[in-house]
């Protein structure tokens, strides 16, 4: 079974209007919910077994500067949980849409069993909504409503092949935000 995970960036700082948007960096908030999610994900991934199976997590990482400082503590967390990950920080990523992210997603080698995504909205909101099958599960309603901001969205892909991602072919199986942690 493959796993996908897309994390929305952390809270950023909207005080120097001299930046550009690709620029902007995390806020104080920010950065604290962005570690609470990283400790999050760590969580999950040693509980799923991650250290010792199924490879390394694959984290594909918009090049925004927001996105980039919410991925820096996951890459912490998974160091000092001897959790093996590849980076690819992607450009094609910074304020993608759904179908952009669709086809990232469906350009994944199969060998690739747990996956990340750190990127934006609305794209991530669009997809989430959009891969889900189980659209009465009320994690579904949530993101619906909002994706907020280090919002953590999980899904299972019992296809077996990443090819096979479309709409409604995924399991949304949990969304946590920071707040709730």
């Amino acid at each position: 079974m493959k796993q996908l995970y897309l994390l929305r960036h952390a809270k950023s700082d909207w005080g120097r209007l001299t930046r550009s948007d690709h620029d902007r960096p995390l806020n104080e908030r920010g950065h604290l919910a962005a570690q609470k999610m990283a400790d999050h994900l760590v969580r999950i991934w040693q509980k799923a077994g991650a250290i010792t199976e199924a490879g390394p997590i694959y984290i594909y990482c918009s090049t925004a500067t927001r996105a980039q400082e919410t991925m820096a503590p996951v890459l912490r967390a998974c160091d000092k949980a001897g959790i093996q990950y590849h980076v690819t920080s992607d450009e094609k990523l910074y304020l993608a849409c759904a179908e952009t992210l669709i086809s990232r997603i469906q350009a994944l080698p199969d060998t690739i069993q747990r996956c990340l995504f750190i990127g934006h909205n609305p794209g991530f909101e669009d997809l989430a909504l959009c891969l889900t099958e189980n659209r009465d599960y009320p994690a579904y309603i949530e993101i619906d409503y909002k994706y907020v901001t280090a919002g953590l969205c999980q899904f299972e892909n019992h296809h077996g092949t990443w090819q096979a991602t479309d709409e409604k072919s995924l399991k949304l199986t949990g969304y946590t935000k920071p707040k709730t942690l």
